[in-house]
């Protein structure tokens, strides 16, 4: 239901007081001021609460500003002065009538609809992301007894155009509401605590019976010049001399020439932006500019520089565009972090540590002089960048970590042990409407074989790859989805399939055009990717009792079975289309499928059996495509 003329006056009302406080003007206020108290501990720490309290049921409150001295006496060893609410946690919350077991039932009714293990390309076309609320498949180690609780942040993306981060460890409640000054008739936002993302966080905090919110803020140590003006994301910025950098959106890449910054074109902006998002992204190759520039000063400059080398990399960790003969420094520019300002288009930050086998895993919950954090990420953020502290001490489980936020380095203070560490933002072009596979393509470097892009967790495509393996795989859990884009391999299947449905006369379904699953080995990802799959090796995984060619399944289960751990126990997967067409019943002897005697021509495909077949097997190797690269582990 849209909003109505008084929602939007609220919601504009309500963006510009969170864009005052950002520019630290006064905001404008139009409620009747509320008494302070005289209480000189509240005036020492800076603090006021709001307590949400419930009725019985759980289902009505009220908002009451108290004086809650537990709640200060809690938290008055933070070092800067924050806003802080309590929430009274309603009985429905509590450990009597809300417990893991109950959490495991409204997960399981989240499971996707098993569709008799056919899934259709259906002309590639990738459906808009379920609206229903996705699992979360991080477990979260609740606060210990003698640990005191930081409190829970609301996502400010939320309460924007939707949380771009997963996991997300932030409350997804109207910030307003929260604050008891929402006067929306319909808010887009939950009024409630009964998601159960919010449930799954809440539950962590229980032992106290209330849940902080922490309302700080931080200091931001980014120069004027180099910011992105939040105004001119929001099309708003009305300043005649803006010091700030105007921008579409809340990040801009730029390379410098002869010592002037020129902006990357918007596609190639957007894809680094899309790689830097992703932690494990550190060496990448830019994409061509578009041929069609137009009468544009910058992406002219932009042309005469890139037409000086054949290809260019992109450094993302020294921040260099690298050619053959030449180098020149890059840069991102991006707005405030969000941990100092409310508004939804300021920057979200992420901190990684990097595992055993070189893959970057979040930050998650932990704590920091005896306080648990439940979003460890933002306390890092807060800390080492707000703060602009050069090492913090964190404990996680029964170690201790110090952590080096100029080196990035994480060292553990028992071993001696040291990972890397890095800070990346949260992508923020989410797509979650209906797209076509092939609509994505980018410009591939003709000097390159393929492109493996990154998938963000919350997209539609990432959602609905992830659906696909879910449906026979229980306890998946994805680390990355990766899309190939190989322009070489996509026209010989496309040619492919085109004379296929010729030799039908036009029918489109005669081709059985599938999503099908391969496990293999994390070695042979990367040849896979840009040659395809080698019939020529039939047995050397999983023998040939159903013919001499490349193996396919419709249930990832039975993929799982034949891909290969890496030191951390992760797997990997391919998810291929494939052209099946007519299929029959294949033998351990076939080097080619037999003849169809109703058509005079080969099946296109043997099988393991006639009906409700589990495992194809191609021999041409235009008749299929990798897709998609699934690095997974799971619980099974």
């Amino acid at each position: 239901m849209g909003n109505s003329q008084s929602d939007q006056e609220q919601e504009q009302e309500q963006e510009q007081e969170e864009l005052s406080h950002y520019y630290q003007r006064k905001p404008r206020n139009r409620r009747k001021p509320r008494s302070r108290s005289n209480n000189p501990q509240r005036q020492h720490n800076g603090r006021h609460t709001s307590t949400i309290q419930y009725e019985p049921t759980g289902a009505n409150f009220s908002i009451s500003r108290q004086q809650n001295t537990h709640s200060s006496n809690r938290i008055q060893q933070n070092t800067q002065p924050s806003t802080t609410s309590t929430i009274v946690i309603p009985p429905t919350f509590q450990s009597s009538s809300y417990n893991s077991s109950q959490y495991q039932v409204d997960l399981e009714s989240l499971e996707p609809v098993t569709q008799n293990g056919i899934h259709r390309a259906n002309n590639y076309v990738i459906p808009a992301a379920d609206k229903k609320e996705r699992k979360d498949h991080w477990n979260i180690l609740p606060c210990q007894i003698g640990q005191r609780n930081k409190g829970l942040r609301i996502c400010p993306q939320y309460n924007g155009h939707g949380c771009v981060t997963e996991p997300c460890r932030r409350l997804h409640v109207c910030f307003y509401w929260a604050k008891n000054t929402c006067r929306k008739k319909f808010c887009n936002c939950d009024h409630s605590f009964d998601s159960m993302h919010n449930r799954k966080l809440i539950d962590t905090l229980l032992m106290w019976q209330e849940v902080m919110l922490d309302d700080s803020l931080g200091k931001t140590f980014i120069l004027e010049e180099l910011q992105i003006c939040v105004f001119s994301v929001l099309g708003k910025c009305s300043r005649t001399h803006c010091s700030r950098i105007h921008s579409t959106k809340n990040y801009l890449w730029q390379v410098k020439s002869n010592n002037v910054w020129i902006e990357m074109s918007c596609k190639q902006s957007d894809y680094l932006e899309l790689m830097y998002s992703h932690p494990s992204e550190e060496q990448v190759d830019l994409i061509p500019i578009q041929t069609d520039i137009g009468n544009s000063t910058n992406l002219q400059r932009l042309a005469d520089l890139l037409s000086k080398e054949t290809s260019w990399s992109v450094d993302l960790e020294t921040f260099k565009l690298n050619g053959t003969s030449s180098m020149h420094e890059i840069r991102r520019l991006s707005t405030v972090s969000d941990l100092t300002s409310r508004v939804h288009v300021a920057t979200r930050w992420v901190w990684y540590w990097q595992d055993d086998d070189g893959c970057w895993e979040p930050y998650l919950e932990g704590v920091h002089k005896k306080c648990y954090h439940v979003a460890l990420s933002d306390q890092l953020e807060y800390i080492l960048r707000a703060d602009n502290n050069k090492f913090v001490t964190i404990h996680i489980n029964e170690h201790s970590y110090s952590i080096n936020g100029e080196e990035m380095t994480q060292t553990n203070k028992t071993t001696g042990r040291t990972r890397r560490v890095r800070r990346r933002p949260a992508y923020t072009l989410l797509c979650k409407t209906s797209v076509k596979f092939d609509d994505l393509f980018l410009t591939q470097p003709t000097e390159k074989k393929y492109l493996k892009l990154p998938l963000v967790p919350l997209s539609s495509e990432f959602i609905f790859v992830e659906g696909l393996l879910e449906q026979t795989l229980a306890g998946l859990k994805i680390a990355s989805i990766h899309r190939i884009q190989n322009d070489h391999l996509w026209k010989v299947y496309q040619n492919k399939k085109r004379f296929l449905i010729s030799l039908n006369d036009g029918d489109t379904t005669t081709i059985n055009e599938q999503y099908l699953f391969h496990g293999t080995s994390h070695e042979a990802v990367n040849h896979i990717c840009a040659e395809n799959f080698d019939w020529r090796l039939y047995g050397t995984n999983v023998g040939h009792l159903y013919g001499q060619g490349t193996y396919f399944t419709n249930l990832a289960k039975l993929a799982y079975t034949y891909g290969k751990r890496n030191k951390t126990g992760k797997k990997v997967m391919l998810v291929v289309l494939v052209l099946v067409g007519k299929t029959t019943v294949g033998q351990a002897n076939m080097s080619f499928p037999p003849t169809n005697a109703s058509t005079g021509r080969r099946y296109d495909t043997t099988c393991d059996k006639e009906t409700n077949a589990s495992i194809f097997v191609k021999y041409d190797r235009d008749e299929y495509y990798p897709a998609y690269v699934v690095k997974y582990s799971c619980a099974s």
